[in-house]
């Protein structure tokens, strides 16, 4: 039999070490003349220490390409549903790159925190009538083949 309990007063270096978690992303919509060497590096560096070094994959149905990357997620932060990125040719500007989460637990579609659903979101009364910036399309169905020199 196991049971479980709510841990009543952690200690602070427990609770900082139960606060960060690797959490397998997506980062989609990148403009395809970043898809160079260092840009899955930096993107998946932006949301957190990575774990494994980014590599590319290609969604076998639709044919898409996008980065997997396994970053260290603090979770008592909201999720990231977007990275701003800079295109490697500077007249081009920036654009925004979708950051879809692989396997994540429950997490809250109002506030982007893992741990609650909306009905008991803490910020549920300062969300309430704004549209909710996650969703079943914050969370990704299937992950694709890595992808090589040779399959690009």
């Amino acid at each position: 039999m196991l049971v479980l309990a709510r841990w009543a007063n952690p200690s602070p270096e427990v609770a900082e070490q139960l606060r960060w978690a690797p959490m397998a992303v997506q980062i989609w919509k990148v403009s395809f003349d970043c898809f160079t060497e260092k840009m899955p590096l930096r993107l998946g560096s932006s949301l957190g220490v990575l774990n494994y070094p980014p590599t590319l994959h290609r969604l076998d149905v639709s044919g898409g390409l996008y980065f997997r990357a396994t970053p260290m997620l603090d979770l008592t932060a909201p999720l990231s549903d977007e990275i701003m990125v800079g295109h490697i040719v500077p007249t081009r500007g920036n654009f925004v790159a979708t950051v879809k989460l692989e396997r994540v637990p429950h997490f809250c579609f109002l506030c982007g925190i893992i741990g609650h659903i909306g009905e008991g979101c803490p910020q549920k009364d300062t969300l309430a009538g704004a549209p909710p910036k996650y969703g079943v399309f914050s969370v990704a169905t299937e992950s694709g083949p890595p992808v090589t020199e040779d399959t690009l």
